[in-house]
């Protein structure tokens, strides 16, 4: 809570919104003292926001708009509008992309280069010489071919790939086999399809990019009912945590056997010897699950 505070009165309050900013700034610093002080006294286990506190109105007015009928629904329409934005957001990448790669070489019909592929430039004197090919934002490189488009610039490298990035990334999290699991609560959800309308959907692939950044508001709603009308529950915002799709044959392994060894002791008889351990192997069947 203090480092919170701290930082926002540091480098958001105070450089921005003018003398409101500075206001807020000191604020935020009355903030940082009052916690500071709480946290010499028996307050570190203590609620210090409305959202935890149960006594108080915020609290209490979460629980009472809490349905468990609503999650019935909320949840598979959750996962089914998150899955086609995944898609569509996967398309406006592809699309975003397509409008920026190009057929340098052919359009270009060059005298001194030989093409090499619709993209390449096979230079005639040097073997080494570096101009056409190259990244776009070194000085002894021309802008505008294929270093423009396959660089490792971050700036540049973010802009071209980070849409269709977010679009895989999106597609991802509904496979459970290869899901990071960074968006699987309605809280998270709410954040990326919002930072996907505004610096995906809308920026990309014209009319069609307009498009999918207004179908993203409706998983954006969802995540946000789900907040506000199920509080209290784990609610899923993708098919990540459900198997249902994967065939029976792949969900089991063979069965795995092995040999367990169990030491026993047996006497013997009077006069034949001393007492002696033997060992005895008995078959063991597992079968893994996935």
């Amino acid at each position: 809570m203090v480092m919170w505070h701290l930082v926002m009165a540091l480098f958001v309050a105070f450089p921005c919104g003018g003398n409101w900013g500075v206001l807020t700034g000191f604020a935020c610093l009355w903030v940082c003292c009052i916690v500071t002080i709480g946290s010499c006294f028996d307050l570190r286990s203590q609620p210090l926001t409305f959202g935890h506190y149960s006594d108080s109105f915020l609290f209490r007015i979460l629980l009472a708009c809490s349905s468990v009928s609503c999650a019935r629904f909320l949840v598979p329409a959750m996962k089914s509008t998150s899955l086609v934005t995944a898609i569509l957001v996967i398309v406006v990448g592809g699309a975003h992309l397509s409008n920026l790669i190009d057929s340098w070489c052919t359009d270009a019909d060059p005298v001194d280069y030989t093409c090499a592929g619709p993209w390449l430039f096979f230079n005639h004197d040097d073997f080494f010489k570096e101009s056409k090919n190259c990244y776009s934002s070194l000085d002894h490189c021309q802008a505008g071919l294929y270093g423009s488009v396959f660089t490792i610039d971050p700036k540049t490298a973010s802009c071209v790939w980070m849409p269709l990035g977010f679009g895989l990334w999106a597609a991802v999290e509904h496979v459970k086999a290869f899901s990071p699991g960074l968006v699987t609560t309605p809280g998270r959800a709410l954040v990326f399809h919002a930072f996907v309308m505004f610096f995906v959907g809308f920026p990309c692939a014209g009319n069609f990019g307009i498009v999918v950044a207004c179908w993203c508001s409706v998983p954006l709603l969802l995540s946000f009912l789900m907040i506000v009308f199920c509080p209290t529950q784990s609610l899923e915002v993708n098919f990540s945590s459900s198997d249902a799709w994967v065939p029976d044959r792949f969900k089991y392994t063979q069965d795995a056997q092995y040999h367990q060894l169990e030491v026993q002791e047996a006497n013997v008889e009077p006069g034949r010897g001393k007492r002696f351990k033997h060992a005895r192997h008995s078959r063991v069947v597992v079968n893994n699950q996935l």
